[in-house]
């Protein structure tokens, strides 16, 4: 019985054997595929990034414009400021040199009129 024990242990061991190298390989084989999977996951996060990024490039490149932009508009505005500045004061002695002209016209008429009667 001895012989035939150690023979059963024998087969026994190498089935044994056998299933934890199966068992081994199927666990291989299920963290192969779950490394595959976040892999991918991972390359389209990482996709994801670069759209990101390349879009962020895009809007800084336009706000960098919008700046230079803004920049040359304050520049203008300045300018017009001054330029208003003075059509202002031009509108002023204008008007003014309006008013003196009527009032010379309404002087004028008076010693006309005053004259006539004298």
């Amino acid at each position: 019985m001895d012989e035939e024990n150690k023979k059963l242990e024998e087969i026994l061991k190498k089935h044994e054997e056998n299933i934890k190298e199966s068992i081994g390989e199927d666990i291989k084989r299920h963290i192969d595929v779950m490394l595959e999977s976040m892999n991918d996951r991972f390359d389209a996060f990482a996709e994801g990034q670069q759209i990101i990024k390349t879009d962020l490039n895009s809007v800084k490149e336009d706000v960098e414009l919008l700046k230079e932009d803004m920049d040359y508009v304050k520049s203008n505005i300045v300018e017009m400021k001054g330029d208003i500045r003075k059509i202002d004061a031009k509108l002023d002695k204008k008007a003014d040199g309006e008013v003196v002209e009527d009032h010379k016209v309404r002087i004028s008429k008076l010693e006309n009129l005053v004259l006539a009667k004298a």
